[in-house]
């Protein structure tokens, strides 16, 4: 009896065990809406963080960059394929590094690497170099915050241009840019990154360096603490364009448009600004991203669509449920979905449901 006692006792155990796992397994996280956004699982641990994205939409992939890894979405028939491969040389944290259609670039003290993002680990397939070996007065690398804009620009003609800071023989700094023309040829079935030609390019006396760099239809324009924004000409030389510092130089509705403190400028050719309006100082620290063709602003974990119609510039944050608390660092589309990059992972939504507006208890 006693033993039947405890058989009894041992079998009613098991069934509350088995009946806690199930209720577990039925248990289910509140239903989310169609606007919040998803936490993407397959970006987690050392692919969480992520700086950069760039859509190649002949290959129909999205690449990431972050601080360890180059990272690629593609579209294999009906499925979504994730890979990640290692960049080899760490970033320097809190940096954006620039991606193309082509390459994809790493940058740690003196050094920097170019990879192809069709085969980013191929051994000698890549085109690395010491900036000290280029440059003997070569001091640092002027990084740019993740925040102020990309550290370094590559057009689609894969140029690139990288600021940095000399020690010249009297001790003092000045500043330089190094301009590389960058080389991407298939061999045996792997693509090959050389370099055709690289040129040193002083920067204006009492530039006091760059603030942030822009590419505008293959142009560069390089933005100084205390000289104005210059365009690089093709033979290296710097023209002036504006004793503005154009902080953004973007798209909207089709114009071309800088943004200083508090002003916004428009201009037909590059070359030629000219001030249209006045706009909120904070709009110079936003990120812009075109997003289907449509101008999109990131700032923290806000995102706002921005409109330029009869000289005024509207925008509306858009609904950011889902991304409360992450710092936003890029946001792209690839297969009807939205894709934002954070310090802290990649978060998903639908197409469709990208450019609802938020609204607020007050309205």
């Amino acid at each position: 009896m006693k033993n039947l006692f405890h058989l009894f006792t041992y079998v009613c155990f098991i069934l509350v065990l088995l009946a806690c796992k199930r209720e577990d397994e039925e248990v289910t996280p509140e239903s989310a809406t169609n606007d919040q956004w998803q936490l993407d699982e397959r970006f987690l641990f050392d692919s969480k963080t992520q700086y950069n994205t760039y859509l190649n939409v002949e290959e129909n992939a999205l690449y990431f960059i972050g601080t360890d890894l180059f990272s690629q979405l593609s579209i294999d028939g009906n499925e979504e394929k994730v890979e990640h491969a290692s960049s080899w040389l760490p970033n320097q944290p809190n940096v954006r590094t620039p991606i193309s259609a082509d390459v994809f670039m790493s940058i740690l003290d003196e050094n920097v690497r170019f990879a192809s993002t069709k085969n980013p680990v191929v051994l000698g397939a890549d085109f690395s170099f010491n900036m000290e070996r280029l440059d003997p007065l070569f001091d640092r690398f002027q990084f740019q915050h993740y925040r102020t804009g990309e550290t370094a620009v590559i057009n689609s003609k894969n140029e690139c241009i990288v600021p940095y800071v000399i020690n010249d023989e009297e001790g003092s700094n000045d500043f330089r840019l190094l301009k590389l023309n960058l080389s991407v040829q298939e061999e045996l079935g792997f693509m090959y990154v050389d370099t055709l030609s690289t040129q040193i390019i002083e920067l204006p006396e009492l530039s006091n360096g760059v603030i942030t760099l822009h590419t505008l239809n293959d142009t560069f324009y390089v933005v100084t603490s205390d000289a104005g924004t210059f365009k690089l000409e093709e033979s290296g030389n710097l023209t002036q364009v504006t004793n503005e510092r154009l902080y953004r130089i973007l798209r909207i509705d089709e114009q071309v448009i800088g943004i200083n403190n508090d002003k916004l400028f428009t201009s037909i050719d590059g070359i030629t600004w000219t001030p249209r309006l006045s706009v909120e100082s904070l709009f110079r620290s936003f990120t812009f991203v075109m997003v289907e063709g449509s101008t999109v602003g990131l700032a923290g974990d806000q995102i706002f669509l921005f409109t330029l119609m009869d000289d005024v510039l509207s925008f509306k944050e858009l609904v950011n449920e889902g991304l409360e608390g992450n710092q936003i660092t890029s946001v792209a589309t690839l297969n009807g979905k939205v894709y934002v990059t954070s310090l802290s992972g990649v978060f998903v939504k639908p197409i469709e449901d990208f450019f609802t507006e938020k609204v607020t208890e007050e309205e």
